[in-house]
């Protein structure tokens, strides 16, 4: 199957070097438009709040992990009697960060969620940094100083409409320093890069009352969080950043969607940006139909891979998981889809060293009514290898993945498992196969 694919030269940005511009729609990735009308808020101080407490239970392979070149399959899921999610997870030396959201309770506020747990699962400690159920991470980035950088959506307490927000905090989850960027109406965070120079670059959306639509918006940030350039990029339509990755020259690569440029209602839209947030290149991909672009890894020939959904090239109304991957120009080597009768989403995708790729994501079939979390694998040539489902015993599914230091991978997201109904977040760590205690037979 190969794609349509398009070069769409270079696109059009405006640009406010004072790191609070206009804005346009709020349309995240799953296309919910949200608008109001707000105003410059600056920084607002929120004091982070941390327990050590282990929350919520406890699935774990019951072996030996005193060797830790080998760590066994676990799960965890974090129950406080409200709504928990895991969007983004990072590999560190002891460990693993999740980046997410909580409604709070159980000995921390409501809001901006950072998590960890040791490599064999063990809660060490949370952090929230904000102060409504409705602000929430997005993503998470590794520093050059062993820091890291957040992103997400803040809404101000004056204000019902949300601001970009992107901090960054130290090894042990202490805040830095917080930039909020705010346009006319909603911006968010949904990706964010450490850059060589100590910054970093947050890309995500901005929606406009006045046009009914978004843009993508791409900001970048000094290592004191002082905004560098920050950049609106879009069509006449609906046009959003999902992720970002750096090029390797002091550029950038975000993937997002757009109606504004491509071949269909909705395409996958990749494009290049110098060190100063000047169009380099933009290419899309996609049919007809719908075609979303979620997720970004730089590949180790660098080239770009790409998941996410498609609705051009599945022969019923569903949704197909999508893998594309693209040159170090935006041009496609292959692509592939993978269809379990459901309507699959590819939210995180990480390389192998085999060149291969593993891809987190979530599957809803709606004859069954039923919503699992899914891992699949391709080869370097895009062929799929296996492909899992995942299940809680509720609605799951897996926003986040990372390549596990033995070679296994760690997937977040959210699962439903209590009896009160809420969303908890879930953590799944696999063997180098795929295989986890929770892979449903």
């Amino acid at each position: 199957m190969a794609c349509s694919s398009s070069k769409t030269g270079q696109i059009a940005d405006v640009v406010n070097d004072s790191g609070l511009d206009t804005g346009d729609t709020s349309v995240g990735l799953d296309n919910e438009i949200q608008a109001d009308n707000h105003s410059d808020p600056g920084t607002v101080d929120i004091t982070s709040k941390d327990v050590s407490t282990d929350i919520g239970t406890d699935t774990s392979v019951k072996e030996d992990v005193s060797d830790v070149n080998v760590i066994p399959p676990w799960s965890k899921t974090m129950d406080r009697g409200g709504e928990d999610y895991g969007f983004s997870v990072v590999t560190v030396e002891d460990g693993y960060l999740v980046a997410g959201s909580t409604d709070g309770g159980k000995g921390i506020e409501p809001g901006l969620l950072l998590v960890k747990y040791s490599l064999a699962g063990k809660l060490l400690w949370q952090k929230s940094y904000g102060d409504s159920k409705r602000d929430s991470l997005k993503a998470i980035a590794s520093a050059s100083d062993n820091g890291f950088f957040l992103t997400g959506y803040y809404y101000p307490k004056d204000r019902s409409d949300s601001d970009m927000i992107i901090l960054k905090v130290d090894a042990s989850g202490n805040e830095i320093w917080r930039r909020l960027i705010n346009g006319d109406e909603d911006d968010e965070g949904w990706g964010v890069v450490g850059m060589d120079d100590g910054g970093c670059v947050a890309v995500g959306l901005s929606f406009d009352n006045a046009s009914q639509r978004n843009d993508a918006r791409i900001v970048r940030l000094d290592k004191t969080g002082k905004v560098v350039w920050n950049n609106t990029f879009g069509g006449e339509k609906h046009d959003d950043a999902a992720a970002v990755v750096r090029s390797g020259d002091g550029g950038v690569v975000v993937v997002g969607s757009t109606q504004s440029f491509g071949e269909g209602l909705h395409d996958i839209w990749l494009f290049k940006l110098d060190k100063d947030g000047k169009s380099v290149w933009a290419v899309t991909f996609g049919g007809a139909a719908e075609d979303y672009g979620y997720a970004l890894t730089r590949t180790s020939d660098n080239g770009y891979a790409i998941a996410g959904t498609t609705n051009s090239y599945t022969t019923d109304i569903q949704r197909d998981l999508w893998v594309v991957r693209a040159d170090s120009k935006g041009d496609r080597v292959w692509d592939n889809h993978y269809s379990d009768e459901a309507f699959e989403y590819g939210r995180s995708i990480v390389q192998t060293k085999d060149g291969g790729f593993v891809i987190a994501g979530s599957l809803m079939d709606n004859d069954k009514g039923t919503m699992d979390a899914l891992l699949a694998r391709t080869d370097a040539a895009g062929e799929f290898q296996w492909f899992y489902r995942y299940d809680k015993g509720g609605k799951d599914g897996f926003y986040g993945l990372t390549q596990a230091p033995d070679q296994g991978f760690v997937a977040v997201g959210y699962a439903k498992t209590t009896t009160d109904g809420n969303e908890d977040l879930w953590i799944e760590k696999t063997d180098s196969n795929g295989i986890g205690p929770d892979k449903k037979e």
